[in-house]
């Protein structure tokens, strides 16, 4: 079974990810980290470098080769990765899909503290900054909410913990 994360940029996937990971003793995989990894790139070179289209490309082969592995792990996603070549479908397919619902407004706060490391927000002004963060949201969302679970607040985090021990034990 696949634990697998989604949500916004900055939602907060890789360290819930790696919380959980330590709690309930299992292996985790930040699926950007991989990327970066198999293409010996950080992923704003490989946008700059490839195009969208080829990094998307290499996101659905890279995340297809971690849902067929033969054990439970956790993944933390990237940001549009459910939203792209029917990912979503095939994550929940493979086990349990987790939507991060960080508000718009904290999204915007951390991802400008790292804008310029990101590639869909390299260059903006703050004004099409926060344009660009709310229609990816918007975006997004219709995807997102069709995750098996919600977490929308902090006290979510355990009460889904314990639900996937439940059913990984069983």
């Amino acid at each position: 079974m696949k634990i697998t994360l989604i949500g916004m940029p900055t939602a907060g996937k890789t360290t819930l990810g790696k919380i959980w990971s330590n709690q309930l003793h299992l292996p985790f995989i930040d699926l950007d980290e991989e990327i970066a990894k198999k293409e010996n790139k950080s992923i704003s070179t490989l946008f700059t470098e490839e195009g969208e289209t080829y990094f998307r490309a290499i996101e659905r082969e890279i995340l297809d080769d971690l849902l067929i592995l033969p054990y439970t792990l956790i993944i933390a996603t990237g940001g549009g990765t459910p939203c792209f070549h029917n990912n979503l479908t095939r994550i929940n397919q493979a086990g349990i899909s987790i939507f991060l619902n960080t508000p718009l407004e904290k999204i915007i706060q951390r991802l400008s503290t790292t804008k310029t490391d990101r590639p869909l927000f390299k260059n903006l002004s703050i004004d099409e900054f926060k344009k660009k963060v709310t229609h990816l949201y918007n975006q997004r969302l219709p995807y997102y909410t069709q995750a098996a679970y919600k977490i929308s607040q902090d006290s979510d985090k355990d009460t889904i913990r314990d639900l996937i021990k439940k059913k990984i034990s069983s």
